[in-house]
């Protein structure tokens, strides 16, 4: 029986995906009933987690891509927080325009920028209803 249970497990989180991360848009309930059991409620959207590295000294392009279900079509402004020391961006708040399906930014990386694995925070605000939530894993490695 135990073997079964694993399995299920294994086949449910292959359907819905492992999401860290929150859904956002006014579609968004609060009510846990009222989620559907596989993908997304209509009108809402979600920030794939992104994984990242670059080095100490190096400038870099980067995207987060947003997940849009049926009827959302909003802009979706991003906040990125929680950026380890000596890591910089060129737009601190970038936009996912309504037609895109990625906003793309750059990272820079000082000389002395701390060295180790980080998860910086992001934030996708839409235009109406609520905020997602997701990371950027980043890497700093010596140059």
């Amino acid at each position: 029986m135990k073997n079964l249970s694993s399995l299920c497990l294994v086949a449910l989180l292959a359907l819905t995906g492992c999401r860290s991360g929150t859904a956002g848009g006014p579609g968004v309930s609060k009510d846990p009933d009222e989620q559907p059991l596989v993908g997304q409620a209509n009108d809402t959207f979600q920030l794939e987690r992104t994984a990242a590295a670059i080095k100490q000294g190096e400038t870099k392009s980067f995207s987060i891509v947003i997940k849009r279900a049926t009827n959302f079509g909003e802009d979706v402004t991003l906040k990125f927080s929680d950026l380890p020391s000596g890591l910089s961006m060129d737009d601190s708040t970038p936009t996912i325009g309504h037609g895109d399906s990625e906003a793309r930014f750059t990272l820079t990386a000082a000389g002395d920028a701390a060295i180790g694995e980080f998860s910086i925070a992001v934030t996708g605000h839409p235009t109406n209803g609520s905020d997602a939530t997701n990371k950027l894993d980043i890497t700093v490695t010596k140059n």
